[in-house]
């Protein structure tokens, strides 16, 4: 788990509602998918709290939207 006095040092941390929001996603959907082990791998920095690397939610959603190979 990360230390509180961390994440303020870590700009690149998003939390939830950010995350949603850049995903146009609601929260109730995210936690969905988190459960589910969808979406963007998040870093636990509590025991109920999730944060997100920018990098990895954009990364994740780059692949994501992706065009599919066609035969």
């Amino acid at each position: 788990m990360i230390a509180p006095a961390d994440l303020a040092a870590n700009p690149d941390l998003m939390t939830a509602p950010e995350v949603a929001a850049l995903l146009r996603v609601s929260l109730s959907f995210l936690a969905k998918e988190r459960t589910a082990g969808r979406g963007p791998d998040p870093v636990q920095v509590g025991p109920r709290c999730y944060r997100w690397h920018r990098s990895e939610v954009l990364s994740w959603l780059k692949a994501r939207n992706r065009p599919k190979a066609t035969r």
